[in-house]
């Protein structure tokens, strides 16, 4: 067979194919079905597989002329198959907002989840603590108020003159754990002093809201409740010492919260 009938053949094959395509699509389509058809897609993967089969013996049989005519003659379902390429890549770029921000609610639920998991694992270990070393007496009911070294969450110097100067580091961990519990709506202090005594060995114990030097500007009760969650929450920290010996000691904390929208 010449090259030229191969060529007329395979051109009038794939004319056929796009104008059996093009009726498919036009008698299938509706708004409830606007995709593309399967029928499609069978008759444009045949032509292919079919075009790929004699340009596998036209390599083999090393006819160029061959593999032109066939490469030619096949352009119209060539073409098409890759429009309908591209219309699927696009749909699949326009979706893939959507996916990411799926992907994104997915990744926002692992984080909160991971975040309870140590929470309770925080309790899990605070109620551990307070089994195996008692807390009751004298360290209970009156701890001190001031020590040589103060209690802190890092373990370097924390404890200022002033309640706001002081225990930055542990107001921003309250501040940071309070603010998903409070309603970004409501009106609410900007500050709220919440105390609590800081056993020998780290543990946090009678935490209450404190209004002494920071004065009472209308604060929500569900504010301060949040506040108070988040110190009961606390992992273990840095006592306070006498002597070099641990000492449970109180402190006042000024945890800043966000404005309200």
């Amino acid at each position: 067979m010449s090259s030229l009938v191969l060529f007329l053949l395979c051109l009038l094959g794939s004319g056929a194919v796009v104008v059996a395509v093009i009726g498919i699509e036009f008698t299938h389509f509706s708004k409830s079905n606007n995709g593309w058809q399967a029928g499609s897609y069978q008759l444009l993967a045949l032509s292919l597989f079919l075009g790929c089969c004699g340009l596998v013996a036209g390599c083999l049989s090393r006819s160029l002329g061959h593999v032109l005519a066939i490469l030619l003659g096949l352009a119209p379902v060539e073409l098409l198959a890759f429009l309908f390429y591209q219309v699927e890549n696009h749909g699949t770029s326009v979706a893939s907002p959507a996916a990411q921000e799926a992907a994104l609610v997915q990744e926002e639920a692992r984080v909160e989840a991971r975040r309870a998991a140590l929470t309770r694992a925080q309790l899990a270990q605070q109620a551990a603590i307070a089994r195996t070393h008692p807390y009751t007496g004298r360290d209970s009911t009156q701890p001190y108020e001031a020590a040589e070294q103060m209690p802190s969450l890092t373990g370097s110097p924390e404890f200022a003159p002033t309640s706001r100067a002081s225990y930055r580091a542990l107001a921003h961990l309250l501040s940071r754990n309070a603010t998903p519990h409070l309603d970004p709506t409501e009106p609410r202090p900007d500050t709220i002093p919440v105390g609590f005594t800081v056993g020998p060995y780290g543990g946090t114990f009678h935490a209450q809201i404190q209004y002494g030097e920071i004065p009472e500007l209308g604060a929500h009760t569900r504010a301060e409740a949040a506040v108070l969650r988040a110190a009961a929450a606390l992992p273990r920290l840095h006592p306070g010492r006498i002597n070099g010996q641990p000492v449970p000691v109180r402190i006042v904390v000024a945890v800043p919260l966000p404005v309200a929208r």
